[in-house]
């Protein structure tokens, strides 16, 4: 749905102030070609791809590297990524049998909270962006007024998150509509909660498979909306 290209995102344009990125690749699936076209600089010196067996150990290792980063440079941005939450499994699962996994599920979202209450001495302290990628799924409510979403790991990411954004694909992009193909994407995010700054905002930006997130778009929508000196007419300005 395009969570993964707006991480990449973030973290090219962190590197671009001088700072460091390490990714948790958790559900083994990051593609060096969209990180390219992410503009994230994938050397030794600024980037580290990672992965680990279970949460505990995820942590933990985000934690360990975030703390030896800022000993050795205090004052440069560090930016981790954890792709995703819902992709890793926690100690006990790796070990439970098939019926005992159904009841040890809640141990994910008590993991997660505790590990983020260790967190925040360091991200408090110091520039450190951490970046959790999380997945909705269905519920099996019987009330048809409760929610029929809901995220792995409970409660707890959403209330250690200082900004919440909600990614999902509004529409597949073609050169032309007879073309069999698809060339991208239309992603709209909504901010769903934000601490930093006003929430409830939107945007929505257009990523093409062979040439990255197109910067045209908000140009283009600041000169209709805003500024009032472009007018469309169908496909046309």
């Amino acid at each position: 749905q395009g969570k993964s290209i707006v991480a990449y995102t973030i973290a090219g344009n962190l590197q671009r102030l001088g700072g460091w990125v390490q990714l948790m690749d958790e559900e083994d699936a990051f593609n060096s070609d969209y990180g390219r076209l992410a503009r994230l600089n994938m050397g030794p010196d600024v980037f580290q791809w990672a992965r680990a067996d279970n949460i505990e150990k995820c942590f933990a290792f985000v934690r360990e590297t975030a703390q030896e980063h800022f000993r050795i440079a205090p004052h440069i941005p560090f930016c981790s990524i954890v792709d995703s939450v819902a992709g890793v499994a926690t100690k006990e699962e790796e070990k439970a049998t098939w019926e005992e996994k159904a009841v040890r599920r809640a141990s994910h979202a008590a993991i997660i909270a505790q590990e983020l209450r260790v967190m925040q001495n360091v991200m408090s302290d110091h520039p450190f962006l951490f970046i959790l990628l999380n997945q909705l799924k269905s519920t099996m409510a019987s009330n048809p007024w409760e929610p029929k979403l809901s995220a792995f790991g409970g409660k707890a990411i959403k209330y250690h998150a200082r900004i919440r954004i909600e990614v999902k694909k509004k529409l597949t992009l073609k050169w032309h509509p007879d073309d069999l193909y698809a060339c991208g994407m239309r992603i709209e995010m909504d901010v769903i909660k934000n601490k930093i700054a006003a929430p409830w905002r939107d945007a929505q930006m257009d990523f093409l498979f062979e040439s990255g997130i197109e910067d045209y778009r908000p140009v283009i929508d600041f000169l209709k909306y805003k500024a009032k000196v472009l007018v469309t007419k169908g496909n046309y300005v």
